[in-house]
């Protein structure tokens, strides 16, 4: 199974949840309220609302909620983002990813390995597990975006311009549909790409084994 050491997938989880909880407190004051001054004020009844009755801090008091939940949405957002977009001081492998209508192709600077599908055949990231890896990504024409939904992971890559960011991966195995987030033409839903993950040693070996094929 592929599992991201970043973990991106519980950090998102948390999020959804703490928005979905959010939303229904919310709801639920909203509603009251509502219902509160349907059953005051519903026709027919003695007593109308006026300008005068409402309390002057009241407009402000709600004013001051909703503050208060957009400040902790936000701050509870940007907390996971930076978790996430945190970088290793020393990565254990790099690898430069060039998206492109409509493969990807990625390459090994170190070890001078490059990985190149084909219309018929998805190209293969091919990573060492408990591994930070350093994504360099660009693109040569237009938006694309590198996701695997798998750990809940994503960044678009843009044209002349290089974005970088790191993931690790626990467990060894094979991974697919990795594709392209963002619409990009005709081929967009054909634009895939597969993950293997494996041991450090066996990464070590394929890099031995595809050095030895290269002419």
């Amino acid at each position: 199974m592929l599992v991201a050491l970043v973990d991106t997938r519980k950090d998102f989880e948390d999020l959804s949840s703490t928005y979905l909880l959010v939303a229904i407190a919310v709801f639920a004051v909203v509603a009251l309220g509502c219902l509160f001054l349907l059953l005051r004020f519903r026709a027919g009844r003695r007593g109308s609302p006026s300008s005068g009755e409402e309390p002057g801090w009241l407009p402000f008091a709600y004013a001051g909620f909703l503050a208060a939940v957009i400040v902790v949405l936000l701050v509870l957002t940007f907390s996971a983002q930076d978790r996430i977009s945190a970088k290793a001081d020393r990565p254990g492998l790099r690898v430069d990813v060039t998206a492109a209508k409509w493969n990807w192709r990625f390459d090994y600077p170190a070890q001078g390995i490059s990985q190149i599908g084909g219309d018929t055949r998805p190209t293969v990231l091919v990573v060492p597990s408990h591994t930070d890896v350093r994504f360099r990504m660009t693109s040569i024409d237009v938006i694309h975006s590198f996701w695997i939904p798998h750990v809940r992971f994503k960044r678009d890559a843009f044209p002349k311009r290089y974005t970088e960011f790191d993931l690790s991966f626990s467990g060894t195995g094979y991974h697919t549909a990795g594709r392209c987030a963002e619409f990009c033409g005709l081929k967009h839903d054909q634009m895939t790409f597969n993950v293997e993950v494996m041991s450090p040693a066996d990464f070590r070996a394929w890099v031995a084994r595809k050095r030895s094929e290269a002419p």
